[in-house]
């Protein structure tokens, strides 16, 4: 039986992140509010519930099929409840095995015969099929005979409503019937053991996007901190320079833990109702766009007040706004409102944030004392990657080229000191020169590596100092990449050292240097 694939899936509207809040508050088992809270996120992202329903699916499939003796290419999906009905006609026809309508009406729960007979034109509807008989006639347009390659056909149609069958775990607001039962069993006849199967590719799911990129050394310390603070709770720090890939792997572990994070990332300049707004519409609230501050919060306290979800904040310096003679009033929400209220929240920060906090606890009185004491720990990523990060990326994003190609891509983004970034720009003018961009030739690369470095030297011009006139007369004329030699390769053979030249970015943007974080975590 041949894999499934997302864009199977059918695709059902986002779930608003309130509407999952309430039903997961309401489920009593962990696994089921875990799904609850995944299912929500990943119907706000497109085409993720469609790929979790596959990669759920398909880590099932082997355990769920197998061959029948009584002849090549009748596979049955092992442990449905077919299987007694299949069993009870292998006495016929090894050649073509088939059974009444009627027999399948039979060998289903009477819930769910409607959601698979319809496959075969019963359009009957599921709510009539409660008070089905199993025994009464089958309508018409249903073949007299059906074989097990027309129940495969119809299972796998079936599947692929399984978004749909997901949303039933949310409470509907417009259902005025029975209480919600957020624990009711999903597993339908034709999938009973959906709910183990869910449960299991949700514990995968993170893996599985891993298996999708690269994770370097910062990014094991972005995941670590983050299940650190899934643990303990309180603030905690993930400080490094820029592009070291913070961003990257922090949303990737969001995006692995649909069900225990969610991930914002602030804006330059926000004004406190779009500050509150922003933070809200991130993590999946349904708001109005003139939604106040009050309504906002509220939204979010709801959301995070169960404390199932950590809460990952990017470029955490855009805390501090207006004058620096102000209390931080984002900052103590954050630890009033949620920190004290045991939500993890994971900061972001770069040595801008570190450099504002010592000015606002100077100018202001704010109680940095306080602050400290919710924090449970720094994780520093420090200011530099070790070099097989860098190859390990290169490799990644260049998997066809040759061994020195990567050593030359992965030097010229060392030097360039853009870091990691450096490779996506590189892969964006290999893209320029081939059509091919995971496996270009040593050409290819050399003439890209070229390109980006002559980027770099204009850059170099553009965020040179500013001279008067009279400084640039006595001034030495302003550096200029050298020409590269008319032999300059890629350095053969494999073991032997990258030889790209420097880029001359590397002398401008030096690195400053890492703030000592003795004064916050002592």
């Amino acid at each position: 039986m041949k894999p499934f694939l997302p864009q199977e899936f059918a695709t059902v509207q986002p779930v608003a992140a309130q509407r999952a809040a309430r039903a997961a508050a309401l489920a009593e088992s962990p696994a089921r509010r875990a799904l609850i809270l995944a299912v929500g996120a990943l119907s706000r992202q497109p085409g993720a519930l469609q790929e979790f329903c596959a990669f759920a699916l398909n880590r099932r499939l082997e355990g769920f099929v197998y061959n029948d003796p009584s002849g090549p290419g009748n596979e049955v999906l092992r442990g449905n409840a077919l299987e007694d009905a299949f069993s009870t006609l292998r006495d016929r026809s090894a050649k073509e095995i088939t059974f009444s309508a009627g027999d399948l009406a039979r060998a289903l729960h009477a819930a769910d015969t409607a959601d698979l007979l319809s496959v075969f034109g019963s359009g009957k509807d599921a709510a009539d099929s409660e008070a089905a008989d199993p025994d009464a006639e089958v309508e018409e347009e249903i073949p007299a005979r059906v074989t097990r390659a027309d129940v495969l056909d119809a299972h796998r149609q079936c599947a692929t409503r399984l978004p749909a069958r997901l949303a039933e775990i949310f409470d509907d607001p417009r259902d005025t019937r029975a209480a919600h039962d957020p624990d009711k069993p999903l597993a339908p006849a034709w999938f009973p053991a959906l709910d183990e199967a869910l449960v299991d590719a949700l514990r995968h799911w993170h893996a599985h996007l891993l298996g999708k990129g690269v994770e370097t050394s910062a990014g094991r310390e972005v995941r670590n901190a983050c299940e650190y603070a899934a643990r303990r709770g309180g603030f905690v720090f993930i400080h490094g320079e820029a592009r070291l890939g913070k961003t990257t792997a922090a949303r990737l572990w969001v995006d692995g833990n649909p069900d225990r994070a969610r991930y914002i990332t602030l804006e330059a300049d926000a004004n406190d109702r779009y500050f509150y707004y922003t933070i809200a519409r991130e993590i999946g609230c349904d708001l109005s766009p003139d939604a106040t501050s009050p309504v906002a919060k509220r939204a979010i306290a709801e959301v995070l007040g169960n404390r199932d979800l950590v809460l990952v904040i990017d470029e955490a310096h855009h805390l501090f706004t207006g004058s620096r003679k102000n209390v931080p009033k984002r900052l103590e929400w954050l630890r009033t409102a949620l920190v004290n209220k045991n939500v993890p929240v994971v900061l972001i920060t770069t040595p801008q944030f570190m450099h504002t906090l010592r000015i606002v606890e100077q100018e202001s009185q704010f109680n940095l004392e306080q602050f400290r004491g919710r924090i449970t720990k720094v994780f520093n990523l420090g200011v530099d990657l070790p070099k097989d990060d860098f190859q390990a990326v290169a490799r990644h994003l260049f998997p066809g080229a040759s061994g020195s190609a990567l050593r030359a891509a992965a030097g010229y983004a060392l030097s360039s000191r853009v870091y990691l970034h450096a490779l996506r720009v590189l892969k964006d003018e290999v893209a320029l020169l081939s059509p091919d961009t995971e496996n270009p030739s040593d050409d290819c690369m050399r003439a890209a590596i070229r390109a980006c470095i002559e980027n770099d030297s204009t850059l170099y011009g553009l965020f040179s100092p500013a001279q008067s006139p009279k400084a640039k007369a006595k001034a030495q004329p302003a550096a200029r990449l050298p020409e590269a030699p008319p032999d300059f390769s890629i350095p053969e053979p494999r073991n032997t050292p990258c030889r790209v030249p420097e880029s001359p970015v590397h002398d401008r943007f030096k690195r400053s240097e890492t703030p000592a974080f003795s004064e916050l975590t002592t």
